[in-house]
């Protein structure tokens, strides 16, 4: 077993309550949770001077289509990884706030999978396509996708900023994206931009965010 949220059955869980897939592709903005999936990044960080702009002009709009758990809602209101990102109730009560344990379905071919450990609200998202292909968005678990491939947890300078993560947790979270990983299975981290263009030239991915679905 892997723990209490990740376990040696859980895809095959994920996958019998996911059985009619989504379309060919996904827009990547959409599923990527947490608000500051929304901002740009460069080379792999957030790029802090573009935020105010970004505020201004997306993230009003992206906001009411954003799936948050409680806890991170909590975490937004009283202690976010970045002061900048702290919100108030008013702003809170605009998003969707789920609780689920340890997987919730949300759309066909779409679940999401509880997964603390980059931060205590984190979950990942399952995706199949109509293609029979799959896709699992980890979030931060990990950089890029070459630290799944080689189980590299994130260097301790890299989280000191907002306490540190759960190592334990991800340890076991990317075990089990290395083990579901194969020919059928695309694994996507929020930062691996040249994995997220390789999935959008292959057809998996569609560029940007759509906002047209409620």
């Amino acid at each position: 077993a892997l723990g209490r949220y990740l376990s040696n059955t859980t895809l095959r869980k994920v996958r019998m309550i996911a059985p009619r897939p989504v379309g060919s592709a996904i827009v990547a903005g959409v599923f990527i949770s947490g608000l500051a999936a929304t901002l740009p990044a460069q080379a792999g960080h957030f790029n802090a001077e573009l935020l105010p702009a970004v505020r201004r002009a997306a993230l009003d709009q992206v906001r009411d289509h954003t799936l948050l758990t409680r806890t991170q809602v909590q975490s937004l209101m009283v202690r976010p990884n970045d002061p900048r990102i702290k919100i108030d109730s008013s702003v809170a009560a605009r998003y969707l706030v789920v609780d689920f344990d340890p997987i919730l379905p949300i759309a066909p071919g779409v679940v999401l999978i509880k997964a603390p450990g980059h931060t205590a609200g984190s979950q990942m998202v399952y995706v199949r396509l109509a293609s029979e292909a799959e896709i699992i968005i980890a979030g931060d678990v990990a950089w890029n996708t070459r630290g799944i491939d080689s189980l590299a947890q994130k260097p301790d300078a890299a989280t000191s900023s907002f306490g540190g993560e759960d190592k334990e947790s991800i340890a076991k979270e990317l075990r089990w994206l290395h083990d579901a990983a194969g020919p059928r299975m695309s694994i996507l981290v929020s930062h691996d931009l040249e994995r997220l263009d390789a999935l959008v030239a292959q057809g998996r991915l569609k560029a940007g965010f759509d906002l047209t679905q409620p």
